[in-house]
């Protein structure tokens, strides 16, 4: 999807547990990511900095019509994967376990 122009909005239907590679939604100016379930998010992983798809800095986060702004790290998750927050300007507060083992690369950057 790299450099997809016109790409603004993306409905989030990938299985829990994906990975993403290098630059996958480098250059996208995606504005909304509507998801069905905040817990789920934390599942994902994107390998490099540029490859969420928050990166181009002014995207929401949408789950179940509401804006997400502030998150909890789930009980279950003791691993932060890499990029998963990244770009997201718009996230205002994230509250950790005391469980949570390892944070990924550019997690919240």
């Amino acid at each position: 999807m790299q450099g997809l122009s016109n790409l603004s909005k993306i409905i989030w239907k990938c299985p829990t547990g994906a990975t993403f590679g290098v630059n996958v939604f480098w250059n996208c100016p995606i504005t909304e990511v509507v998801i069905d379930n905040i817990d789920d998010w934390w599942s994902y992983s994107f390998g490099y900095m540029d490859s969420g798809p928050f990166q181009a800095g002014n995207a929401k986060l949408m789950c179940n019509g509401s804006e997400i702004t502030q998150v909890t790290v789930p009980q279950t998750v003791v691993t932060v994967n890499n990029g998963v927050f990244r770009g997201l300007k718009r996230l205002t507060s994230c509250t950790f376990h005391s469980n949570i083992t390892s944070i990924g690369y550019y997690a919240f950057y």
